[in-house]
């Protein structure tokens, strides 16, 4: 059986700007599942993305309760960027959730599973209680959880990361995190609905 894997991701993006790629283009394509990659700071993340998207201007928001929440922050035209982050900041945790529900939303009304799957950073992949703490939310609004812990075990920072200026995983990084998130999708295919068996998939090498 062939599988199709669709990356729709680019840099330093907010949940809710997955949100709006999940609704606007990638329903197009018919998916079986959506896949969430998050960090720690999503909820910091998703704040600072609105707080530019109404400081540029753009109050044709497309949601009435992003509009209703501007307006409930008292948030008015003009407003700098700083302002309008720090009249959000109460709403944080609200505006996350409310996120994560409406994705569950729409995965349950065009029949797509959603996971949300932790990737630690590569300067803090031991801090697995970031995860933990931030699965809470996703869990709660019915989305399928996936923490990808133990990615770089036995590995120094050196041999993972770009450089000493660049914390991004390398090839041996990214090769550490396919293996490892495969592992995590065949122990936990009956929970996220894959028509696999663990036999039918054999985890390779790393080189």
């Amino acid at each position: 059986q062939r599988f199709e894997i669709l990356n729709f991701a680019f840099s330093d993006t907010g949940t809710l700007q997955r949100l709006a790629d999940l609704e606007k283009r990638i329903l197009d394509f018919d998916p079986d599942a959506f896949f969430l990659i998050c960090h720690n700071g999503e909820e910091d993340r998703n704040l600072r993305k609105l707080a530019g998207v109404i400081a540029a201007g753009d109050y044709d928001l497309s949601y009435p309760y992003l509009k209703d929440l501007a307006a409930k922050a008292g948030i008015e035209p003009g407003d700098s960027g700083g302002d309008i982050t720090r009249a959000l900041r109460p709403y944080s945790k609200e505006l996350l959730r409310w996120t994560y529900e409406r994705i569950a939303e729409v995965c349950e009304e065009n029949g797509i599973t959603p996971v949300w799957d932790y990737l630690p950073l590569t300067l803090s992949h031991e801090r697995i209680s970031l995860a933990e703490k931030g699965r809470k939310a996703p869990a709660e609004a019915g989305i399928q959880t996936i923490v990808l812990d133990k990615i770089y075990d036995g590995y120094s920072v050196d041999q993972i990361v770009v450089s000493e200026a660049d914390s991004h995983p390398n090839e041996i990084g990214h090769q550490l995190i396919a293996r490892r998130l495969l592992e995590k999708l065949v122990a936990e295919r009956e929970k996220l609905g894959l028509p696999m068996e663990i036999e039918s998939v054999r985890v390779p090498p790393l080189p």
